[in-house]
């Protein structure tokens, strides 16, 4: 071979060599491989409990002659358990349950560690704050960090952790007391239905030392009949009050052998007001 086709046999060579260059190329590039997507983010229905489904006074008929031995006891002992565990939570809840809310409806970012990021800012008595959420996907589920910023006061708290399954339909949560006292506080357990938004989720007393440790308050929103939800509250002394009720008719009953002295059902009507089970 002389050096005129030497040089031609290179130059066809390098010739075919860019045209496959360029030909995968473009196949990357034209590339349908799925992008990697983010978890999704729990429901808000995994972190906050309503405690404010019970049926409440506005649901009584107004006052009517021949009523004055109308009583109310029994909705009213309900009213009255389901209204201390909201008091005692609200004052410990207000912020890990307000960086829930604002952090779920923002857009997550990956990070370079390979974890999601929801961040956002609120507000709490008029202070800001600085919420981030993390999630991961791990082998079998998605594990989620809360940090909490409290502007000039404290930065990045881890206030809670949770565990959820990958289609984000139950889980668990640990909540710590709070950024000067943080330990273990509060263990939830939930479950939740996206199609029929039907669940549960129980609040668990876990705090060392605590007079109410073993304590819970769980709630539950079902399709079941004649009753379709419920509260059952355990305040740590081998006492359990147990609520169902209809959540359009407001019709219910409470069962509490510590209260009643009985392990009966005792009913309040469409009005709240006390009457004989069925």
């Amino acid at each position: 071979m002389n050096w005129f086709q030497g040089k031609k046999s290179l130059s066809i060579v390098l010739a075919v060599s860019m045209a496959l260059f360029l030909i995968f190329s473009s196949c990357a590039k034209d590339s349908t491989a799925p992008k990697e997507e983010p978890p999704p983010a729990p429901p808000e229905a995994s972190f906050v409990m309503d405690l404010s489904a019970l049926p409440d006074t506005s649901s009584p008929a107004p006052f009517q002659e021949g009523q004055q031995n109308v009583t109310y006891a029994n909705w009213g002992w309900s009213a009255l358990n389901v209204a201390f565990w909201n008091a005692a939570l609200t004052l410990t809840m207000i912020v890990p349950v307000a960086a829930f809310s604002a952090t779920i409806q923002a857009t997550p970012e990956l990070q370079p560690d390979g974890r999601w990021l929801w961040t956002r800012n609120f507000n709490v008595a008029g202070i800001l704050h600085t919420a981030k959420l993390y999630g991961k996907t791990v082998t079998n589920g998605i594990e989620w960090e809360m940090y909490i910023s409290k502007d000039g006061v404290y930065t990045d708290f881890k206030w809670y952790t949770g565990l959820s399954n990958l289609p984000v339909t139950e889980g668990t949560w640990t909540l710590y007391k709070n950024p000067n006292d943080p330990v273990e506080f509060l263990s939830i357990a939930w479950h939740y239905n996206w199609q029929q938004d039907t669940g549960d989720i129980k609040y668990t007393n876990i705090e060392p030392g605590n007079p109410g440790n073993g304590g819970y308050i769980y709630y539950e929103k079902t399709n079941d009949t004649p009753f379709n939800a419920g509260y059952d509250i355990f305040n740590g002394v081998n006492n359990l009050t147990e609520i169902e009720w209809d959540r359009n008719a407001h019709d219910g009953r409470v069962r509490d052998p510590l209260h009643f002295g009985d392990s009966d059902w005792h009913c309040w009507d469409i009005n709240l007001m006390d009457t004989v089970c069925p």
